[in-house]
């Protein structure tokens, strides 16, 4: 039997990354995507053929999150999702449940935007930096001004609605000194949690202002995990922290010495779909770079490709082996696995050369180094 024959076992994807468009209004220097000039708008057309081909194959899982994002998703204007939202609501298996969500800058946000996000019940999530002097560090418009005032302007539109949204925060060299500051603003702006990622070099961001910075990094998660345990049960969620004890509970029903898959490094897991039908697996991060070894990461096209003929394509299956391999060392070899699962396949590459690989700086700065603030504040709480 060929191996696109066989049925796809194991497999749902649980997250369907959509680029609505490429295009981004500001110029964040720290991006990982190379082409943010491009106005170009999915269509109709590819949005039913990825639905079609994802029921076909019995990929989609029972609760589906599309997530619009690889640009900035207010660039799309609302008739469009309006257009979009439906027909992924005719094209989904019944009994499916699909959640929308957006991550956006905020400019642009108005009250129309707000109405929509309102009537379609979308998850929203806002990128912010932190306060003005750090947040205008690194996020400025395509003239080089600031954009603080512009996600204030969102964050107000935002509350005047009751809209509850979560703030995903780019951590820099001056944020990083000054994690109760960081923590005390997202509370006051009424986020309901924070997420905290990395200057990452990653894609078309070929530096990180945070490489080499492993005492800084490492008294910010000290410093936050004890100012978050002392805030107590009604403390706004940080997403670290509620992954971490996810984990813990999910160690605690498997053998943790065992062999296992991440969404981001098992096949299909995550579905990412580019605005002009190309689609991959694995980290969305990988969409719109460029790798000559793996054909630009782009397993082929939904107007004319099947998703299970594309995995007998030599680029396609050499990128899940090298991916798989890396997996295996860092479960041979790091004892923070049963907590991990092998790393983001993206930050192995763009960091170490090759998927085939192990650490990082980013497992070492969002994995290791908040598992081991976590735990021994926590450790100190039962003594």
């Amino acid at each position: 039997m060929r191996r696109n024959d066989k049925p796809f076992r194991d497999r749902a994807v649980q997250l369907f990354i959509i680029q609505g468009t490429p295009f981004c209004n500001i110029n964040c220097s720290y991006c990982y995507l190379p082409n943010r000039n491009d106005k170009t708008i999915i269509t109709d057309e590819i949005i039913v053929r990825a639905m079609e081909q994802l029921k076909k194959h019995d990929l989609i899982a029972r609760e589906l999150t599309i997530g619009w994002h690889a640009g900035e998703p207010l660039m799309v204007p609302i008739k469009r999702y309006e257009e979009v939202f439906d027909l992924i609501e005719k094209h989904a298996p019944r009994g499916v449940r699909v959640r929308q969500s957006i991550q956006t800058n905020g400019v642009g946000l108005n009250d129309d935007w707000c109405e929509f996000i309102k009537e379609r019940n979308i998850q929203l999530g806002l990128s912010v930096d932190g306060p003005e002097h750090f947040h205008d560090k690194y996020r400025k418009t395509k003239t080089g001004k600031n954009t603080h005032h512009l996600a204030q302007k969102a964050i107000d539109q935002l509350n005047k609605y009751n809209i509850r949204f979560h703030v995903i925060c780019v951590l820099n060299e001056l944020s990083i000194q000054h994690p109760v500051q960081l923590y005390d603003y997202f509370e006051s702006i009424g986020s309901m949690s924070v997420g905290f990622n990395i200057d990452e070099l990653e894609g078309a961001n070929e530096s990180s202002c945070l490489h080499n910075s492993d005492e800084a990094v490492e008294n910010f998660w000290s410093i936050l995990t004890q100012y978050y345990f002392d805030k107590g049960p009604d403390a706004m969620r940080v997403r670290e922290f509620s992954d971490i004890e996810h984990k813990l509970k999910d160690r605690m029903r498997r053998d943790e010495n065992t062999l296992f898959s991440t969404s981001q490094n098992s096949l299909y897991s995550i579905f990412t779909l580019g605005a002009n039908g190309d689609f991959s697996s694995y980290s969305p991060e990988l969409i719109g770079n460029k790798s000559s070894k793996y054909k630009d990461f782009i397993f082929g096209n939904v107007l004319r490709d099947d998703l299970a003929e594309v995995l007998d394509r030599k680029h396609v299956s050499r990128l899940g082996k090298d991916i798989q391999k890396g997996v295996k060392k860092c479960f041979k070899t790091c004892e923070y696995f049963s907590m991990c699962g092998g790393g983001a396949p993206s930050n192995k590459l763009y960091e170490n050369g090759k998927f085939s690989s192990t650490e990082t700086d980013y497992c070492n700065y969002m994995r290791k180094m908040p598992l081991e603030a976590y735990m021994n504040v926590k450790s100190k709480l039962h003594v």
